[in-house]
Order: structure tokens, then sequence, then C-alpha cells
């Protein structure tokens, strides 16, 4: 996502995570992203987005979230246990300057995610 917004000084590209700062600091740097991070512990991002939270099924026994980790370990990456509450699902939004939400996309498993090319056709729908 990063690279398919470089250039674009009219967008800003943040992950809002439950995590406290210290620990968003250890995954930027882990995963050496550029990509502003800010802490929400509350949850209140993710409940104001509509953001879903998954059963056993959809989480631990999707074929496709299964499919995603192979892919991971294949590149070289290395998975560790989940260290928050894995059956929160999050998403990808996209919010105005003024804070309304324009476009959500709401996970269903934990792989599921919108291709980068649907998410910047929404923002140069919009722009």
């Amino acid at each position: 996502m990063q690279q398919a917004l470089e250039g674009r000084e009219d967008l800003a590209l943040l992950a809002i995570l439950p995590g406290d700062p210290r620990e968003l600091r250890r995954l930027r740097d882990a995963l050496d992203v550029r990509v502003t991070l800010l802490s929400d512990p509350a949850w209140s991002t993710y409940r104001a987005y509509g953001f879903a939270r998954g059963g056993f099924r959809n989480v631990w026994l999707s074929p496709s979230t299964w499919a995603a980790y192979a892919r991971l370990v294949g590149r070289g990456r290395r998975l560790h246990l989940p260290r928050q509450a894995v059956y929160e699902l999050g998403g990808d939004a996209i919010v105005d300057r003024h804070g309304v939400l324009e476009w959500a996309y709401r996970s269903r498993h934990p792989a599921d995610r919108p291709p980068i090319g649907e998410i910047v056709r929404r923002l140069d729908d919009l722009s």
C-alpha cells in the first residue's frame, strides 16, 4: 500500500491498532513500515467503523487464512503467537480530512483484505 500511494501528497496512510504506543513502535520497527501507527487501546475506532468480531470457524479454520500464512512463511516471515485479541477482525477505511468515513472494508477473516487496486480506485473516485 505504501508503494501504491507514493507521490500522493493529498493522502495520509495510517494504521490504528489497539496496542500501547511502545508495542506499536516495536511492531513498526520489526515490520519496517513507514506508516503512521496510532494507538487505540479502547478499540473505539474499531467499534465506530463497524468492524466485526470473528468466531472460531472464520479465525482458525478459514482456508484463506491458512493460505495467507503459508505465503508469508514461503516469503521468509516467521509467524508469532498472537498477542492481541485474535477474534477482532478489523478492516480498511477511507476517511476524509474532516473525519467522515467515506468507505470501509470489513474483514470476514484475518487474511481478508481488499486488493490494493480497489483501495486506490476508491481513493481516485473520491478525488
